[in-house]
């Protein structure tokens, strides 16, 4: 079995039918949202401002799948035996940083104000709203990778596919079978178990029922203020997701690090793996936003900016596990990852149960706690966010003066062939 991955024919054969999957996995579920919702509007269960956001949201995912494109085009060439040119990452400069943050101003004006027309708002904002998604990863990626990295296009083109659909299935079923493990756990082990169920059961019908934010947030606002049910949203959003995600979103890093030619390669790559992480994460929650993307894609842009430069320092942690055995270089790194992802989601948390507790004043008591905990979340996101924002930069451009004789592009041209890049074996 090693041995059959071991070369550039097998590889290829293999990221061909990983993206074609990917390809009618993203397509089929684009289907199974836009013809049941066509259904409902034919019916008139569903008004054409809900039809709209749906279908939308349908497009995200059909703009996820042809980003696989270049991956199939570059794996049926080499099968082909028709090599292509090595693609070279260039250091990331003040104009590109200047221009795809204007195009992203224009995308998040153009989103915003189309949003407002009517029930067909929605749809009209889907595209621009998709690339309000997609323009941010990838200019975070080119800060993290410009410089660092010269490799095929199968390479790169894979390392985002691998994290656009398998680092995010990884991610989410091993959150959910964590999510119902737990809840079994404590189903059984707990005498209040049918009660609980109950209680789950009318609160589920409650909110169903719920005709207004003010009605819903009332129902909600007695378990708001138990210690234990916030505790739990914590336990899971700021240290068990942070834990999962950090380890599986370079996944292309884990399966060829030993291959790289240094740790720099590998934050590269690893803010590439981030890319395409954040990329589908923006896209499976597109239908959130599409009615309000002045709000949804500036938070976006954020976390994107999280996921490409702490999947950066984890690829850097990994190679060096991998390629040079330094074990504390990789748990330094994902310690760092992923206590700095869940200082983002727990501010994040907080903040959010502040605003909901200044909302409820007139249902819940101590307007004080609310107002602590926004601030005091805005404030260690703000800072979060800032250290973030500088590392990637000053990280990018370290690895590139201190490590820059043992990068790819220092081998000479001679010397560069296509196999020795993706594979380490015939």
């Amino acid at each position: 079995m090693l041995k059959f991955f071991s070369t550039s024919h097998s590889r290829s054969v293999v990221l061909l039918v990983f993206a074609t999957v990917s390809v009618m996995t993203l397509m089929g579920m684009a289907a199974l949202q836009t013809i049941p919702a066509l259904i409902l509007l034919l019916t008139k269960e569903i008004d054409g401002a809900e039809f709209s956001t749906l279908l939308g949201a349908s497009g995200g995912l059909v703009f996820c799948a042809l980003l696989f494109a270049p991956l199939i085009y570059a794996s049926a060439r080499t099968l082909q035996g028709k090599e292509m040119p090595l693609l070279s990452v260039p250091p990331f400069s003040w104009l590109a940083l200047l221009v795809m943050s204007s195009v992203w101003v224009s995308v998040f004006i153009l989103s915003s104000l189309t949003s407002l027309l009517g029930k067909v708002g929605p749809l009209l904002a889907a595209p621009f709203v998709s690339l309000g998604l997609v323009i941010p990863p990838l200019m975070f990626a080119w800060i993290g990778a410009g410089g660092l990295l010269r490799a095929s296009h199968r390479r790169l083109w894979g390392t985002l596919a691998l994290s656009l659909t398998g680092s995010s299935a990884i991610a989410i079923s091993i959150q959910i079978i964590l999510l119902v493990g737990v809840l079994a756990i404590f189903l059984v082990s707990s005498k209040a178990g049918p009660e609980i169920l109950e209680t789950i059961q009318t609160l589920r019908a409650q909110i169903e029922q719920a005709d207004s934010m003010e009605r819903l947030l009332a129902i909600l606002a007695p378990y708001l203020v138990r210690s234990d049910i916030v505790a739990l949203i914590m336990l899971f959003t700021a240290v068990l997701v942070p834990l999962i995600e950090e380890a599986v979103k370079p996944l292309a890093v884990w399966l060829i690090g030993r291959e790289v030619h240094s740790p720099a390669e590998g934050f590269a790559l690893g803010a590439i793996s981030g890319a395409g992480f954040a990329i589908i994460e923006g896209m499976l929650s597109i239908s959130e936003m599409l009615s309000t993307p002045y709000f949804g894609l500036p938070a976006r842009l954020a976390s994107s900016l999280m996921h490409v430069a702490l999947s950066a320092i984890m690829g850097w942690g990994i190679v060096s596990f991998l390629r040079d055995k330094r074990w504390f270089a990789f748990l330094g790194s994902y310690l760092l990852s992923a206590g700095l992802h869940g200082l983002w989601n727990g501010s994040t948390v907080l903040a959010v149960y502040g605003a909901l507790r200044i909302t409820l004043v007139n249902v819940l008591q101590g307007e004080e706690i609310g107002i602590a905990s926004l601030l005091g979340g805005i404030f260690f996101l703000g800072l979060a966010f800032l250290g973030i924002a500088t590392s990637l930069p000053l990280l990018n451009l370290r690895f590139r003066r201190r490590q820059s004789s043992i990068m790819v592009s220092s081998i000479p041209e001679k010397e560069r062939t296509f196999d020795e890049l993706d594979c380490s074996g015939r």
